[in-house]
């Protein structure tokens, strides 16, 4: 099993993803193989992996930096997730430190908190032969999505099925409920449902939604729980160019805290090969986010339920 993060794609619609898989069973094959037979020629290999395609799923390796290729010979360049590390036990000691400083410093909103533990991620490739590790770490790690257009939305998740935009934009995690959005909407893009959206959750932040008629687009938001059973919204809208005094609203341009504990956590990981110090902080980083959530700590985070939360930040540009 691979465990690759996944680098940002530069187009309208930027989605970063802390992490993805390659299922196939080749790629582990392949990592396996060349484990033991380092600088392989590309006839060897096509003779261990005889599979049509095999020449194309090699070039996607070589381009996720999972394999190198010098002078026509294919090497290994990734890490190895080691399996005896009990890397729960060490991010749950570490995180309850953090936590303690998080806890005893004045309040933080959801934004400000996820600038003061930001991780410099460098993307390094890291393979994982255990898909119960996999299983077990899809919780602990926070995955994003930004949509841009009239509004700057930033939707923030832990990695498993749950009803949001960023799973139902990307088709992943699906559950019954993006499943009944998908046949209510039919087939219909980000920016078009976000554009038929955005109006009904501004007029659903003073008071409830009041429509003649049935919406698809309103059925829809009830459904991803941006509007409550009376048709109140439940994500805040805010406006980037006014400084709103108003204790309700989420005011996204407070500066970062510098954490003592995280970033003592982090060098602390610094033992370990960089692609698992790397992974070890992101684990972290999702943990702490986890335990705060549970904690009620955000006003606006949703939590549905020990393993489910995510937080939805709707911003008017300038």
């Amino acid at each position: 099993m691979l465990f690759i993060p996944e680098k940002p794609r530069s187009n309208d619609v930027l989605n970063h993803s802390a992490s993805c898989s390659f299922n196939d069973p080749l790629y582990e094959s392949l990592i396996t193989f060349l484990q033991k037979n380092p600088r392989e020629i590309l006839r060897n290999l096509k003779k261990n992996f005889p599979q049509a395609d095999f020449e194309q799923k090699l070039e996607k390796a070589i381009q996720a930096g999972l394999i190198r290729r010098v002078d026509r010979r294919y090497e290994v360049q990734v890490t190895i997730f080691p399996e005896e590390l009990a890397w729960q036990d060490i991010v749950k000691e570490q995180g309850q430190i953090v936590l303690a400083e998080i806890l005893a410093h004045p309040k933080l909103n959801f934004k400000q908190l996820w600038q003061s533990l930001t991780v410099d991620q460098r993307t390094l490739p890291l393979f994982v032969s255990d898909v119960n590790h996999l299983e077990k770490m899809r919780p602990w790690l926070v995955e994003t999505k930004t949509f841009y257009g009239k509004f700057r939305l930033e939707e923030f998740q832990n990695g498993v099925p749950q009803t949001t935009l960023t799973n139902y934009f990307n088709r992943r995690y699906w559950t019954d409920n993006l499943q009944a959005i998908q046949q209510l909407l039919g087939e219909v893009d980000a920016q078009y449902f976000l554009d038929q959206a955005i109006p009904k959750l501004l007029r659903g932040q003073e008071k409830p939604l009041r429509e003649s008629r049935r919406d698809i687009f309103t059925e829809a938001l009830q459904l991803f729980g941006l509007l409550d059973s009376e048709k109140r919204a439940t994500v805040i809208v805010n406006s980037s160019n006014s400084a709103s005094s108003d204790s309700s609203a989420v005011k996204l341009f407070l500066e970062p805290v510098f954490f003592t504990s995280f970033s003592k956590a982090c060098d602390n990981f610094q033992k370990y090969p960089p692609a698992v110090a790397e992974h070890l902080q992101l684990l972290l980083q999702g943990y702490i986010l986890e335990q705060l959530a549970l904690k009620n700590y955000f006003p606006t985070i949703q939590v549905a339920d020990e393993e489910l939360w995510h937080c939805l930040i709707i911003e008017k540009q300038a």
